[in-house]
């Protein structure tokens, strides 16, 4: 794998400073280009000019910096590409994305990747846009069924909120409205570490008693904003974070890997919009992400990672290469110091390990199991890291 360009202008324009003709790769015909981009650059004229000058597939997406970049200049377009002997790849675009044909369009989009890859798959890279009005969650769990024990990494495209300039990038186009699966075979031996903040200012933990999607409308058979006044987070209350649930539902959910959802809003009837899907059952909790707990969080990732790495190294296998995905309300909450999860990263990894990376709405990863094998989760509020 390799860096091969990071332009920190964030209009792209006609600058594209990568062509065909000067790689040197070691496996050409497996190689893919991964794209990070500023989502408020010219990201589909970006993609279309890196399609014709590299000729090689493009997967990507917008995000609002680089988890492992330690600077202060403003971040424009990061290109990294992979491309081993002994390695295959294959890219796939969904159909556009409707949430009633979930269950189909990620069938499909799993069959094509599967139909245009070389023997069995070891690893998926996972690009996804904001989907406004739509529950993410249903495509990530169909496609976490259809994936079975195959480990897959990625996210849903950054931006300021507002999600209007996210986009997930495949071949030559940016989508707002499609999803992009990459799948790798051959001699790939992933490892993995994850590592989540989330701060519980209080031990009373209610169970849902009515929800509907991402709506919970009583904990306890109180309405949620009675619940969310008792912790003194009411409708006049101020914060200067913002606030998140923590669920713990099946038997698998372990304290160290949880489902975390953000608080999207609290609506008139009582209820309050979440980012994920809740189910009634789940026992909840409100926090957030605390500034000082970042750096204890992203150490938590790097030391399962390199354990992780360490066990696979001792049949002789090499890393060279390191995807880094992070909350984007972990970027947010570092504002004052934008570089922890960097710094952390520099001091602890190798620096034989080229790096591509990006920040999340919704950051996917395997975890450990009840059963001790890895399983796909939706992660919040996450560091997720995983090296081949």
């Amino acid at each position: 794998m390799d860096t091969l360009g990071h332009n920190d202008n964030a209009n792209f324009g006609d600058k594209t400073p990568l062509s065909a003709n000067d790689l040197h790769l070691d496996n050409p015909e497996a190689a893919i280009a991964l794209v990070s981009c500023s989502p408020d650059s010219d990201y589909a004229e970006m993609v279309s000019s890196l399609s014709a000058s590299l000729r090689m597939p493009i997967a990507g997406l917008t995000s609002v910096g680089i988890p492992f970049d330690i600077g202060e200049e403003a971040f424009g377009t990061h290109v990294t590409l992979i491309g081993k002997k002994n390695t295959k790849r294959s890219l796939a675009v969904s159909d556009v994305l409707e949430h009633t044909r979930s269950r189909e369009l990620m069938a499909d989009l799993h069959k094509r990747c599967l139909d245009g890859l070389e023997g069995e798959p070891k690893l998926y890279l996972l690009f996804m846009p904001i989907l406004p009005n739509l529950y993410a969650d249903d495509y990530l769990d169909r496609l976490f069924e259809l994936l079975g024990d195959v480990p897959v990494v990625g996210g849903m495209a950054s931006d300021d909120f507002r999600s209007e300039r996210t986009a997930a990038f495949g071949n030559d186009a940016a989508y707002k409205d499609r999803m992009v699966l990459v799948a790798l075979s051959g001699d790939v031996r992933p490892a993995f570490g994850v590592g989540c903040e989330f701060t519980n200012p209080s031990s009373f933990s209610p169970v849902v008693t009515e929800a509907d999607g991402n709506l919970v409308r009583r904990v306890d058979d109180m309405l949620f904003s009675d619940y969310m006044n008792k912790l003194g987070f009411g409708p006049d209350a101020t914060t200067d974070f913002p606030l998140s649930i923590r669920i713990r539902a099946a038997e698998t959910d372990d304290d160290d890997y949880p489902r975390v959802s953000s608080i999207v809003a609290m609506n008139d009837d009582g209820s309050g919009t979440l980012s994920t899907n809740i189910e009634v059952g789940a026992t909840i909790s409100v926090g957030y992400v605390n500034q000082a707990n970042i750096a204890s969080s992203t150490q938590s990732a790097v030391d399962r990672l390199k354990a992780s790495m360490s066990e696979i190294e001792k049949d002789g296998y090499r890393f060279d290469t390191l995807f880094v995905v992070s909350c984007v309300g972990r970027y947010y909450t570092m504002v004052e110091q934008p570089n922890v999860e960097a710094h952390i990263l520099d001091r602890e990894m190798t620096p034989d390990l080229a790096g591509f990376g990006f920040y999340a709405f919704r950051e996917v990863g395997p975890v450990p199991g009840a059963d001790g094998r890895l399983k796909n989760q939706r992660h919040g509020q996450s560091l997720v890291l995983c090296a081949i």
